[in-house]
């Protein structure tokens, strides 16, 4: 059975760090990680080493802007080593358990992004917030049919109305008061995943 040690890990091989470069990284400093960005937000591969008594192990996990992944079916990858009272250096064949968790966890990423990727094509709802105040809601798990047309429940928004310029959605007209405005707008997928976005300005 092959590793990652074995050939080449992912067709861009190229994103992520060498196989030999993680292998040191965990000699010398036993500790290395690999951050990859997706949609605004960090996925971190962590994976220590750290001695016990008499054993070394390692722990491998991924975290989303800090947050551990567990509840996404991503738990930590861990391992251990038992060694004399006097052996300081971490067994050689421990590094290797620990550098190919390493670059496991980083699949896991690559297709949990891959994953998400297409299901991003699909908001599950939209909303958008003026100083605080969910001003328009859009949910677009029910359509529904009103002589001859089709709309996404609780609105008059038809795919026409919706999708009125290429990547981009048009959800109507908001009426603006002088001041400062905060304006939010969050989209969630079926998952639960949520996006986002800010932006304050002064209306004249």
């Amino acid at each position: 059975m092959k590793t990652p040690f074995d050939e080449e890990f992912f067709d861009d091989a190229g994103k992520e760090e060498a196989p030999d470069k993680i292998f040191q990284a965990l000699k010398e400093q036993h500790h290395t990680h690999e951050s990859i960005e997706f949609d605004d937000r960090f996925f971190e591969i962590v994976t220590t080493l750290e001695q016990k008594t008499r054993s070394w192990a390692y722990t491998s996990s991924i975290r989303l802007d800090g947050q551990q992944l567990e509840e996404l079916n991503l738990p930590p990858h861990r391992g251990s080593e038992r060694t004399t009272d006097s052996e300081e250096e971490v067994p050689a064949a421990l590094i290797h358990r620990a550098a190919e968790a390493h670059l496991l966890q980083c699949a896991n990423v690559r297709h949990l992004i891959e994953t998400e990727g297409r299901k991003k094509l699909s908001p599950f709802r939209v909303n958008v917030l003026i100083n605080g105040v969910n001003v328009i809601s859009v949910p677009f798990e029910v359509i529904k049919t009103d002589s001859g047309s089709s709309f996404l429940e609780g609105t008059k928004i038809t795919a026409q109305n919706l999708y009125q310029e290429k990547d981009s959605m048009h959800f109507g007209v908001l009426e603006l008061t002088s001041g400062k405005v905060d304006l939010t707008i969050n989209a969630r997928d079926i998952t639960g995943n949520k996006v986002e976005k800010r932006f304050s300005f002064i209306v004249k």
